[in-house]
């Protein structure tokens, strides 16, 4: 309120008329007593008078501009004019009152001082160009506004939020918490993101190169179930029209360094790209080393005969699956052995179902490569309801296998999906000459399957303990009982 008090253009008014008065009533005013002294003073005082005013109209003008067009006019349509064009303005508004001191007051022809002046203008122009470029290029800025204070914008390699834009440059803080200054005639000049007028949801890229050894059909499979693993798909409106934003993967290119693949996926805000892209790269690595695949990079190999890329063989990666269950993980390097050649090789196209809720089954399947979802059935919605998903590496079917229990719910391959099948006649060959892995695998399972209760019930850790070897004697029981060990 006090600043637009003293911005008011009334006071000044009021000034301009009085002193103005003043001014022209000096002529009647019977000062010439025949003293030089007085008469001076009274032509210097005409002189000071007369600038005065100058001055107080400049100020009337400059400050009624402000509050008629500036803030009312303007700000009132939702239209804010940035300070630089507001100083730009009232400062050719005073210069033009010193020049109507100097042509009007004390009768200057202005011409001549402008010839005057006009080499040492040009000198002066030559040597502050890009200070001048600076100004002017922030005044088309301000009047473009293709940003504002509070955006974030990229400017080349230089990526922040927008703290100040002034005469000469743009002030950008990074996501470091740096600040940038940058002249306006580089921005003007350079390619501008305005990464704060993004829509609700933008696509983001990452790009990956695979080795020429990967089949394109096997490394598509792959980093698509890695980055649909992180990221569900997102439904978006557009009027009355939804529309569904899908991450995807494609090929894009061949180089001597190996096949290039772009991942696009979407991000919901801009301040989260950091997070999503490294929840996006840590599954593609993870989903790759599973399968034995790495991303390629420039290498060079002096050898006498063709190198040979060492991967890890079939029977390596079947062994991987085994060791990599909970609950064989007291099993020896040739009983996983034993296991991973029992295990049968099974594909599925995208949208096939691998296990339906309620069937008989004593197998379980290993996910080799691909991405599956789990449907359970919502009794209070009489519906089936996709509740998780599962990459390469994981397992599911254990419970059937072991005690021949129906499946507790539906399996989808969401991609195309490669599994392996492990059967009740190759366990029960390997618990017949082991029997003690019954009690292995019990409590085990037993684990897992009573910690996440636990944890979200806050059970005591005795009262964990017991029900953890209750559910481990049961669950042994059904072992011993379903492979008919003694």
């Amino acid at each position: 309120m006090n600043s637009q008090k003293n911005q008011s253009p009334w006071w000044p008014f009021f000034y301009l008329v009085l002193f103005s008065s003043l001014f022209f009533s000096i002529d009647y005013f019977p000062y010439d007593f025949g003293w030089d002294v007085f008469h001076d003073t009274m032509v210097v005082f005409t002189y000071l008078l007369g600038s005065f005013i100058w001055i107080l109209l400049a100020i009337v003008i400059n400050r009624s501009i402000n509050l008629f067009i500036w803030d009312r006019f303007f700000e009132q349509r939702g239209k804010i004019i940035p300070k630089l064009l507001r100083d730009m303005v009232s400062s050719i508004i005073m210069l033009a009152a010193v020049g109507g001191i100097i042509s009007v007051l004390f009768k200057k022809d202005l011409t001549i001082l402008l010839a005057a002046t006009g080499g040492v203008g040009v000198v002066i122009g030559l040597a502050l160009k890009e200070l001048i470029a600076d100004v002017f290029s922030g005044l088309a800025i301000n009047i473009e506004r293709a940003f504002r204070i509070e955006d974030t914008i990229r400017v080349g390699d230089t990526e922040g939020k927008v703290i100040e834009i002034n005469w000469r440059s743009t002030h950008i803080r990074t996501p470091h918490n740096m600040v940038v200054i940058i002249p306006n005639s580089r921005i003007a000049s350079a390619v501008l993101t305005n990464l704060s007028k993004l829509g609700s949801h933008f696509r983001s890229v990452l790009t990956i190169r695979l080795d020429y050894s990967v089949a394109p059909k096997d490394g598509l499979r792959t980093l698509n179930a890695a980055v649909q693993h992180v990221q569900e798909n997102i439904s978006v409106d557009k009027g009355d029209i939804q529309t569904v934003l899908e991450s995807d993967v494609i090929a894009v290119n061949i180089d001597d360094i190996g096949v290039e693949y772009q991942i696009r996926y979407w991000v919901s805000e801009y301040k989260m790209q950091a997070l999503v892209r490294n929840r996006i790269i840590s599954s593609v690595m993870e989903q790759l080393r599973r399968v034995g695949m790495y991303p390629s990079h420039p290498q060079q190999h002096i050898v006498h005969e063709p190198h040979k890329i060492e991967t890890k063989t079939e029977e390596e990666r079947r062994e991987d699956l085994i060791h990599n269950t909970s609950f064989f993980a007291d099993i020896d390097k040739k009983e996983a052995q034993y296991l991973s050649k029992a295990l049968l090789k099974k594909r599925y196209r995208e949208g096939d179902v691998v296990l339906k809720r309620g069937e008989k089954g004593t197998s379980m399947f290993f996910i080799q490569d691909g991405l599956a979802d789990v449907y359970i059935w919502i009794e209070s919605q009489k519906i089936e309801k996709r509740v998780a998903s599962m990459i390469g590496g994981t397992s599911f079917g254990e419970m059937s296998l072991l005690t021949g229990e129906p499946r507790s719910a539906t399996i989808k391959a969401k991609t195309e999906l490669l599994l392996f099948e492990l059967k009740k006649e190759h366990v029960q060959e390997l618990l017949q000459k082991r029997p003690e892995l019954a009690q292995s695998i019990s409590s085990i399972i037993a684990t897992y399957k009573l910690r996440d209760q636990a944890v979200r019930e806050k059970h005591s850790k005795k009262r964990e303990v017991e029900e953890r070897e209750t559910f481990s004697r049961q669950l042994l029981g059904k072992i011993q009982s379903f492979f008919q060990l003694s």
